[in-house]
């Protein structure tokens, strides 16, 4: 399908992909809800023939067999493999219900019930790969841990540190990744365009067509990878446990800021560009570190 067509039909199921993966980095809010979770949330699963079950069916006989009030507990419809997440005022009620696994009927059907916990019927995954990054021409409005941390769970992985940066075009992270070898040499940066006004007008704006970005073009470099493929003989390295593998597993590639990782030294541009790196500034002027 050309690019034309496929613009004209943008969002149609038939040109989107079956699949993807994304990163989501671990919030404050998620470990509150985590928190408020535990020991009050009960996944439920209606077993047997599996007749229709509703929320309210599922109320209805926890207040007749336990005596819980339609006030002290929440019934929600929930994704597979269970059918109800269901969460209670207090864990007496939840602790209650729990030992009636297995022993309680709503409508005819057998009910199971499961202790929540974040990973619950998920999938485990990790991310192998510590790795070191420069973004060479990232603009200085994102050079913060927030903007950072959204460009790598972006390319596959999660912000560990930042570290003050050799000039003002070049910021070094450590980070987990999934996998180095998908990391672009080059990306393109969007950051919406910042209108006067645009948040803070009375009255409020009509809705505009498109939204303005700018594009940066930034070059990825990576600088080092502590590959867990790689075997570790520990009798042969003397050092603790954790030094020994990060120094054994280290693998290091040459950078050189303005080119393409691979591509090699290029013309010279002239002029201050081939200053890049450590000897990237001069004068006084307190620099802009890291927020």
């Amino acid at each position: 399908m050309s690019p034309v067509n496929a613009d004209l039909r943008a969002g149609d199921p038939e040109v989107r992909p079956a699949f993807g993966r994304c990163v989501l980095s671990l919030s404050s809010g998620m470990v509150a809800l985590d928190d408020q979770f535990a020991g009050k949330v009960l996944m439920v699963t209606i077993n047997g023939d599996r007749p229709p079950v509703s929320p309210d069916d599922l109320v209805k006989a926890l207040g007749i067999v336990h005596g819980i009030q339609i006030s002290d507990l929440l019934v929600e419809v929930c994704p597979s493999p269970a059918d109800f997440f269901v969460r209670f005022r207090t864990t007496f009620d939840y602790s209650h219900v729990f030992e009636s696994s297995q022993r309680l009927f709503c409508d005819g059907a057998l009910v199971s019930f499961d202790r929540w916990h974040p990973g619950w019927s998920l999938v485990p995954s990790e991310l192998e790969f510590l790795t070191k990054l420069t973004f060479h021409g990232m603009p200085r409005c994102a050079w913060n841990s927030e903007s950072m941390n959204e460009l790598i769970n972006d390319l596959g992985g999660e912000l560990v540190s930042m570290f003050v940066p050799p000039d003002s075009w070049a910021l070094t992270v450590m980070a987990w990744m999934k996998n180095p070898s998908t990391i672009p040499k080059v990306i393109g940066v969007e950051i919406p365009v910042q209108e006067p006004g645009l948040y803070y007008s009375s009255p409020p704006r009509p809705p505009r067509t498109t939204l303005g970005m700018y594009l940066y073009r930034v070059f990825v470099h990576v600088e080092e990878v502590v590959n867990p493929s790689i075997e570790v003989l520990l009798p042969l390295v003397p050092g603790s446990v954790d030094d020994v593998y990060y120094r054994s597993q280290r693998q290091t590639f040459p950078v050189l800021l303005g080119t393409m990782d691979g591509t090699g030294p290029t013309p010279s541009c002239g002029g201050g560009h081939c200053f890049f790196g450590r000897r990237g500034r001069a004068g006084c002027l307190d620099v802009l570190y890291l927020r």
